[in-house]
């Protein structure tokens, strides 16, 4: 058996930290947090979203499901930190930009399930904040808890877009700091869309 753990690495001025979800303990991350106070960029990853899917038939499957106030003290320090987090789970593809008075989260969830050619170009469920929650009211088996998870973060929503696709993205970190996220339908060289993720902190 391998046994569960976190790991975290430095790469340049950048910290990333590969999270175990399914062993998932906000104490074992302090001292993570604690040294990504001093870095550039943040990169959360783990399997499942930090931010609820939308367009997932289990919104509640995220990080620290259920454990509200273990997931409210995460969130509220990740965003201390203007963190990215990076994702799968749920076979979709989603950008959702959050941003309250703390700070920033920012969580891109990528699907690379390769379950119909179709798949190679996006099919757009919702492309504004407005749009946040309403995808999983439509469905005939919501339930009242579900939808008030999503109710707890669409105030602080800048961005949102949710769509049946897959493929992969490519990460870009300039050596200005800017970061980028270039999606690729299917196994294509060439981007079907580039999404701004942080400006520049500094002149190149």
């Amino acid at each position: 058996a391998v046994p569960w753990h976190n790991i975290s690495f430095r790469a340049g001025p950048d910290l990333w930290l590969l999270a175990d979800f399914n062993h998932a303990h906000v104490e074992e991350l302090e001292p993570i947090l604690e040294e990504a106070k001093d870095v550039r960029h943040f990169f959360f990853v783990t399997h499942g979203p930090l931010v609820p899917s939308d367009l997932n038939g289990a919104p509640e499957w995220i990080y620290l499901s259920w454990r509200d106030e273990e997931r409210r003290r995460l969130r509220a320090r990740l965003e201390a930190l203007d963190a990215i987090a990076i994702s799968g789970h749920t076979h979709t593809l989603e950008w959702i930009d959050t941003a309250r008075e703390g700070g920033r989260l920012s969580q891109l969830v990528v699907n690379g399930v390769w379950e119909s050619p179709e798949l190679r170009e996006p099919d757009w469920r919702a492309r504004t904040p407005a749009d946040y929650g309403s995808l999983y009211a439509a469905r005939p088996d919501a339930r009242p808890d579900v939808a008030a998870l999503l109710a707890e973060y669409r105030p602080s929503l800048r961005a949102f877009r949710a769509a049946r696709a897959a493929g992969f993205a490519l990460l870009r970190v300039g050596a200005d700091g800017a970061v980028s996220f270039d999606w690729h339908g299917g196994a294509d060289s060439a981007p079907s869309f580039t999404i701004a993720v942080r400006h520049p902190t500094r002149p190149a």
